[in-house]
């Protein structure tokens, strides 16, 4: 027997119960008024009885025998149907058949077959006497196999149909994309892994009331979304969606971002089956888009604000340069003294400016080594603010400073220092004239001390407010009052506090004025 037909005739054993294949059994027997029916299956190079009618005392009710010893197997070897008048009188008869030996006389014999015409079992028929059969007889034999052929073609549809259903349900699951299907009703049919883990919906069917009130999708207040805005029911109602995009609420209750596709599911004839949604998770996506816009946009910043810091001293030293080289050395000897202090200082601004960048760059990405030793931080910020007075006396802004006793850390003095000082320095030069920075020193509780450093400039404009931080950033009253700056000192600074295992942020209040906030480990803690 073909693999296709043994596993047919598994499918058949499988899915007829065994009262099923006897009362068909004797459905055939009344018929054609024949004692004893067979309905026997092909397993392999063996036929096993699926079911019987009228079968003597000392018959065998169930079991298998070899094809090849069997009548059975001659129709399914002959490939046509067997019909004998009288078993002792016909070669064809196997030696040794197990109907003859238990007295069988007349045997008529039909294939059963599968729709592509393979033979899969046998419809036999069995008289204990001989028996010469009419036609009329042999025509009813030929309408039952087919009546069973028939049977075969339902599971072997059904079979296709669920190893379609199987390979659709596993290339579903499989999919990272969640995907929900309902039915004509709204009944939920269909959820696969992807969508149950987004939205916590369980495998088993949902009526729409039940669905809806459970959905993960959420409006821009946090609220569930009212079920006429939900994608699936949108499709349900003839809508076709494509890369909608809403939030989501997951049950771990973290916010997400996912794009949306529905569309219903209708019939040749065009009448509503259902409705299908597939939804995406983009939010990482869409943050590396923002990372995208956000470098983007940094890059452009620093190629304006680094290359406008660096092209200013450059300038001024290429035309110091110039001059020295087309003037004679007498005509210049009194200014020299004072040339030589600006080639210094804007010297001095462009290693300042490397230093920054390389510094950054280092401490990033983890190969600046930082010392750990106890460092008095109160010590540290009054160094700060007294080199800090000549900056500050320049530009008409008063120091005030509060420090409180033992504050002790552990850490990097020089890098501390340098937050200390970058802190300071951002702050004179937002400051407006006759105007004060303060500069406080406390404890908070037992475990960290926090710097605090605040002044009346301008402050920081609300939707600005999350850049602080960022490279490069330079507030807009910054750039559109020319203050100088390449906007890495709180980046910088912020690298370094990090680093220290403490946290450093902007604190938001009533304008004028900006407020950074260090918070450290104290010592008792690091200890």
């Amino acid at each position: 027997m073909t693999s296709p037909g043994r596993r047919i005739a598994h499918l058949i054993s499988d899915g007829v119960p065994d009262t099923a294949a006897a009362k068909f059994a004797a459905v055939v027997a009344g018929a054609v008024r024949a004692p004893t029916v067979l309905i026997l299956l092909a397993d392999g190079d063996r036929l096993r009885i699926a079911g019987t009618a009228g079968v003597p005392e000392h018959w065998p009710r169930s079991g298998t025998a070899p094809a090849r010893s069997t009548l059975a197997g001659l129709v399914v070897t002959e490939n046509h149907p067997v019909i004998i008048t009288d078993l002792g009188d016909d070669p064809r008869v196997p030696v040794a058949a197990p109907a003859v030996d238990l007295g069988a006389r007349g045997y008529a014999g039909f294939p059963i077959r599968d729709p592509d015409g393979g033979i899969v079992g046998v419809l036999a028929v069995v008289d204990l006497q001989p028996r010469s059969w009419s036609l009329e007889e042999l025509a009813v034999l030929d309408d039952a196999a087919q009546a069973c052929a028939a049977f075969v073609a339902v599971q072997c549809a059904r079979e296709a149909a669920d190893r379609e259903h199987r390979f659709l349900d596993a290339l579903l699951q499989s999919l990272r994309v969640g995907v929900a299907a309902c039915d004509a009703d709204g009944q939920m049919i269909f959820t696969n892994e992807a969508i149950r883990r987004l939205t916590g919906h369980p495998a088993t069917p949902q009526g729409q009331a039940d669905w809806t009130r459970r959905t993960a999708l959420i409006d821009g207040h946090g609220r569930p979304l009212h079920p006429e805005q939900l994608p699936l029911i949108r499709a349900l109602r003839g809508e076709t969606l494509r890369d909608v995009e809403f939030r989501a609420e997951t049950p771990d209750q973290s916010i997400r971002t996912v794009s949306a596709d529905a569309q219903p599911i209708e019939s040749a004839q065009g009448d509503c089956l259902g409705a299908v949604a597939c939804i995406r998770d983009v939010t990482d996506q869409r943050r590396a888009e923002e990372l995208a816009t956000a470098l983007a946009r940094s890059k452009d910043e620093y190629l304006t604000l680094v290359g406008h810091e660096l092209r200013t001293p450059l300038t001024s030293i290429a035309a110091y340069v110039d001059l020295l080289r087309d003037t004679d050395p007498a005509t210049v000897a009194d200014e020299l003294p004072g040339i030589l202090d600006v080639l210094g200082r804007n010297g001095a601004t462009l290693r300042h400016i490397v230093d920054d960048l390389l510094d950054l760059a280092g401490i990033d990405n983890g190969h600046t080594d930082l010392a750990d030793e106890v460092v008095d931080l109160a010590a540290t910020v009054t160094d700060a603010v007294r080199a800090a007075e000549a900056d500050a006396a320049a530009a008409r802004v008063t120091l005030v400073l509060d420090v409180c006793p033992d504050g002790l850390v552990t850490g990097d003095p020089k890098r501390l220092r340098q937050v200390a000082d970058h802190l300071l320095a951002n702050a004179i030069k937002h400051s407006p004239p006759h105007s004060a920075v303060t500069v406080s020193l406390t404890h908070a509780g037992p475990a960290a001390v926090e710097l605090t450093v605040t002044d009346d400039g301008p402050g920081i404009p609300s939707d600005e407010q999350d850049r602080v931080f960022g490279r490069f950033y330079r507030s807009r009253q910054s750039r559109e009052q020319r203050v100088p700056g390449t906007g890495l000192g709180l980046t910088l600074s912020r690298a370094i506090v990090e680093r220290h295992h403490g946290s450093i942020r902007f604190v938001a209040g009533p304008p004028p004025g900006a407020r950074i906030t260090v918070r450290l480990p104290s010592l008792s803690r690091t200890r």
